[in-house]
């Protein structure tokens, strides 16, 4: 299923520094507006590496899966794989 998913770079800098999973979701088009992606934040919708994000808060790269990559899903069927660069 991921294999099938659209994929996206990211830099290695971005994430040390930390980005909020909102700011993904809009750039990744998994929310058309930051807004709409807290409400899919809030209501449990929203998963990075397969796990609930219950709140907003900052993916770094301790969420970085293989060294390389970060799955983004919102709901059950939309996922975006962020490689990191």
């Amino acid at each position: 299923m991921v294999a099938d998913a659209p994929s996206s770079p990211i830099s290695r800098e971005e994430l040390r520094e930390g980005i909020d999973v909102a700011e993904l979701l809009t750039r990744c088009e998994l929310a058309s507006s930051k807004g709409e992606a807290r409400r899919f934040i809030e209501q449990g919708g929203v998963y990075v590496n397969n796990e609930r994000i219950d709140a907003e808060q900052m993916i770094t790269l301790d969420d970085v899966l293989h060294d390389r990559y970060l799955v983004l899903r919102r709901g059950r069927r939309q996922m975006h794989l962020l490689v990191i660069a």
